[in-house]
């Protein structure tokens, strides 16, 4: 069920799915499109994988904990692209994301740690029978800001030297 339907409380996999059934419906795939969506997002985290593996680290005696600097930021990043592309993430799910911000503030993720209880509010919108504002306003709410803080955050953060 978790790899065929599920999606919860994401904001790039509904979009990301919704791009690949255009895509598909123009060749008038779209029945697949669901399925190949999964698949392309699998094949990215693997990909991300892939390219982090391959990244050499510095020589473990380089310098003071640059090693173990590069270490944590390819884990980072790996957990980062897991999180951030997956079609459910849940409020706990943050906890994979958290203790990482302690070396690496980013203060768009920093900003997710208290938004991401906006989750919750689903299950009260739920109970009143009252779907919409979840589709259109809170998911929203969550990550908007979200991603546009740590889109710019990002760029400071590489400037810093924090990123390679």
């Amino acid at each position: 069920a978790y790899t065929e339907k599920w999606k919860t409380n994401s904001a790039f996999f509904p979009a990301f799915e919704a791009l690949v059934k255009w895509a598909f419906g123009l060749f008038g795939q779209e029945e697949i499109a669901a399925f190949a969506a999964r698949g392309i997002v699998t094949s990215l985290m693997i990909t991300g994988l892939g390219l982090l593996l391959l990244q050499p680290l510095s020589d473990a005696k380089s310098g003071i904990g640059q090693h173990q600097k590069q270490i944590l930021i390819h884990i980072f990043a790996l957990i980062l692209l897991i999180f951030l592309l997956s079609p459910a993430q849940f409020p706990w799910y943050v906890t994979w994301v958290a203790p990482f911000l302690v070396f690496f503030p980013l203060w768009g993720l920093v900003l997710l740690v208290p938004l991401m209880g906006l989750y919750y509010l689903g299950f009260y919108l739920m109970a009143q029978q009252i779907y919409e504002p979840w589709n259109s306003f809170v998911v929203a709410a969550i990550w908007l800001p979200v991603w546009a803080a740590a889109l710019f955050e990002c760029r400071r953060f590489k400037e810093r030297g924090f990123a390679q």
